[in-house]
C-alpha cells in the first residue's frame, strides 16, 4: 500500500534577515531530507534482512542532523537562535512523519496494538461436544499398516472439543510479526500432527517430516501467494509465511490422501485453539464489542457470537454442541 507523506502547514515567521531565512529553509530541508533518506535505507535494510533495534539509534541521529554550517553562520545574528528554534518547533510535523514511517516500513506497534495489561481484558471457554462421537475411519496403507482417523476429537471425561480456532473478525489489522518462533506442523504417523494451527501474520509455519517414508505438502488456497506443493524429507524441513485469508489454508499429501491440515492466518493476535479439554483463552483484548467465530475446520462447523469485553475482566463463552451441522 502506498503511503502518503503528512501534508506540511507552514506557520506565518516574522520578518528577519535573509541569512536567517536561508538557515531556517536549510534546516527543514535537511529534516525532510532525512525522512526521505530514511524511508529508503530501510526498505533496503528490509529486503536484506539485516533490520536491527540498534539500526535506529544510528541513522535516526544521522537523518536529522541539522547543518552545522548554517548554525555556525548565524550565531552572531541577532534573535538568530531563537529563530532556529522557532524552526525546529515547525518541524514537529515532520517528526510525527519519522513516526509514521517506522510504524509503515518496519512493523513497530505504534497505534492498533494490544493495551497494556490492566487496559485490556480477557476472552476466555469452553466448547464442548455432547453428541454421538463418530467412531474412528480406519484406513488401509499400501504397505499394510492400519491407521485410525478421528473426524472429531473429544476428551471424555470433560467432553472438551480440541481443535477449534477463536478469532475476533472485527478486530483491527496489526503489522505483521517479524522474528517470531515458527509454528511445527509434523508429518507423522501418517498424519499432521497436529491437524489445526493458527498463526499471527509474519510467524512461519515449519512443516517436517519425521515418518519412514515420503511425504509432499500441498497448499490449496484461493491467494496464489499461499499456494505450494513439494516434498518434505526428515533432512529438508520446509518453512512459510503465509498471508492472511478468512478461511483456512488447506494442507494435503499427494502421496496419501487422507492427511489433511488447515493452517489459520491472521492478521492480529486475538485468536487461539482449543485445547485437549476444549478450553481456549484470548488475552490484551481492546476493550469493546467484538465479533468472536469460533470454526471447526474438520468438519466446517462455526458459530459466531456478539462478545463485550471490558477492562481488567474476563468475558466468558461456554458452548455446547450437539452436532457439528451448521
Amino acid at each position: 500500500m502506498p503511503m502518503t507523506m503528512p501534508r506540511l502547514v507552514r506557520a506565518e515567521r516574522p520578518l528577519c534577515s535573509s541569512r536567517a531565512q536561508k538557515a531556517t529553509r536549510m534546516a527543514e530541508n535537511n529534516v525532510i531530507a532525512g525522512v526521505l533518506r530514511l524511508s529508503s535505507i530501510i526498505q533496503d535494510r528490509k529486503r536484506q534482512g539485516d533490520l536491527t533495534r540498534d539500526f535506529w539509534g544510528n541513522w535516526l541521529a544521522d537523518a536529522l542532523e541539522f547543518d552545522d554550517d548554517a548554525w555556525r553562520e548565524n550565531q552572531d545574528l541577532p534573535g538568530g537562535g531563537v529563530r532556529l528554534m522557532d524552526s525546529a518547533v515547525r518541524l514537529v510535523p515532520l517528526l510525527l512523519g519519522i513516526s509514521l514511517v517506522l510504524s509503515h516500513l518496519t512493523g513497530i506497534r505504534t497505534c492498533g496494538a494490544s493495551p497494556p495489561a490492566g487496559q485490556s481484558g480477557t476472552i476466555a471457554g469452553q466448547v464442548r461436544f455432547l453428541g454421538t462421537v463418530p467412531p474412528p475411519k480406519t484406513i488401509m496403507t499400501s504397505d499394510g499398516q492400519v491407521i485410525s482417523e478421528l473426524e472429531l476429537v473429544v476428551e471424555p471425561q470433560t467432553q472438551g472439543l480440541r481443535y477449534v480456532v477463536a478469532v475476533l473478525e472485527n478486530a483491527p489489522v496489526q503489522p505483521r510479526l517479524s522474528r517470531a518462533p515458527a509454528v511445527l506442523v509434523d508429518q507423522r504417523e501418517m498424519m499432521f500432527d497436529p491437524p489445526v494451527v493458527a498463526v499471527q501474520h509474519g510467524q512461519a509455519v515449519r512443516f517436517e517430516n519425521n515418518d519412514n517414508c515420503n511425504h509432499s505438502v500441498i497448499a490449496t488456497s484461493p491467494n496464489t501467494e499461499n499456494q505450494f506443493s513439494l516434498f518434505v524429507t526428515a533432512s529438508q524441513p520446509y518453512e512459510r509465511v503465509f498471508e492472511p485469508q478468512k478461511q483456512p489454508i488447506e494442507i494435503g499429501c499427494s502421496l496419501h490422501a487422507w492427511m489433511k491440515a488447515w493452517i489459520f492466518v491472521v492478521p492480529h493476535p486475538w485468536f487461539a485453539v482449543t485445547d485437549a479439554k476444549g478450553r481456549f483463552k484470548l488475552e490484551n483484548v481492546p476493550p469493546g464489542r467484538w465479533k468472536l467465530l469460533l470454526r471447526h475446520p474438520q468438519t466446517g462447523k462455526q458459530e459466531r457470537h456478539e462478545i463485550e469485553v471490558r477492562a481488567g475482566a474476563t468475558t466468558t463463552l461456554n458452548l455446547d454442541w450437539k452436532s457439528v451441522k451448521n
